[in-house]
């Protein structure tokens, strides 16, 4: 599998960015060689022959990234050049079309920019496992990921590389926590633990395991209605954490909706969530000395004072709140 992450990292090399010296259209290859490996040279392949991998972990996609592209690409085409930007496919066994293992932003701006073919990488060596791990190590090595869709491409990616379910990742996770407070290393000494801790040295950045489990897995906790808009990109991730705070359900749908309805900016937002907050609290503080009025309007006319144990409960729990206000 290094190899073909090594192929991957190749990709993103040749794509450099999307301002780089375009090529003439006719210095791209117009033939396919199902034995070309990734390692090759990239040849011209029809859009309308790529279909999309099972394996792609994302359902949405920053429009605003790809209508840049699309429009640089339309400039190019205009030109008569072509973008330097290629993708990896694979062939699908018994047909003359292609799965797309990588470049899935790039294949949409291409269709934008009414482009009917693209330059490809064509490798028929990538199993199913290697077409999942390339999918989701596509995907961390973005740069507009939000730390939601970090979180779950890390926690699939360990997944996928241990070769166990993603809720067994976490609990690899916590059992190894707790056993570190006991100064034990049961876990740590497995297998799977070692796989784990490679899988961690080669993200970028600085994760740890350990880091993962306390500062991105709970981010996994959001209001589920947070979740969604995250995953369809409706809202930047900001934005959803401040409106997440809001503990009531029907509050935060409200505001959700009004913030992804007129694009209210992270500033909006949190003085709206500020107001709801003090709403809410003094709403509380409104119920509660309602409450005790009524309750010293039912105790008059209660005859529970009439029995001694009674009188004495209710004599207790007096004295309780009496304490809990003077605290």
């Amino acid at each position: 599998m290094g190899s073909k992450l090594a192929g991957l990292n190749r990709l993103l090399a040749v794509e450099a960015d999307i301002d780089s010296e375009p090529a003439p259209i006719s210095e791209a290859t117009p033939t396919i060689d199902y034995t070309s490996p990734v390692e090759g040279s990239p040849v011209l392949i029809p859009i309308s022959k790529i279909r999309r991998s099972p394996f792609q972990p994302r359902t949405f996609f920053n429009q605003e990234k790809i209508q840049k592209m699309a429009d640089k690409f339309r400039q190019y085409r205009e030109s008569g050049v072509r973008p330097k930007t290629v993708i990896l496919v694979r062939p699908i066994s018994g047909t003359d079309e292609y799965e797309l293992v990588f470049g899935e932003q790039r294949k949409i701006a291409h269709e934008k920019a009414e482009y009917t073919d693209v330059l490809a990488f064509v490798d028929d060596t990538i199993k199913d496992e290697e077409a999942r791990e390339l999918a989701l190590t596509e995907n961390l090595l973005r740069e507009d990921l939000n730390p939601i869709e970090k979180t779950e491409g890390i926690l699939n990616f360990a997944a996928v590389r241990i070769g166990i379910t993603p809720e067994e990742v976490k609990q690899l996770l916590d059992k190894a926590a707790y056993e570190k407070k006991r100064s034990l290393s049961n876990v740590t000494l497995t297998d799977r633990w070692q796989v784990l801790e490679e899988v961690f040295q080669e993200l970028p950045g600085n994760i740890t395991p350990e880091s993962f489990r306390t500062n991105y897995l709970p981010l996994l906790n959001l209001p589920h209605d947070i979740l969604s808009a995250l995953h369809k990109g409706k809202i930047e991730y900001t934005k959803a954490k401040a409106i997440a705070s809001i503990k009531e359900d029907e509050v935060r749908a409200s505001l959700l909706k009004k913030a992804i309805q007129h694009n209210l900016s992270i500033r909006e937002i949190r003085e709206k969530v500020r107001e709801l907050k003090a709403t809410s609290d003094q709403s509380k503080h409104s119920i509660i000395s309602t409450r005790f009025t009524n309750l010293g309007k039912q105790l008059k006319k209660s005859n529970a004072l009439n029995h001694p144990d009674r009188c004495k409960e209710i004599e207790e729990l007096l004295n309780r709140l009496e304490d809990l206000l003077d605290a």
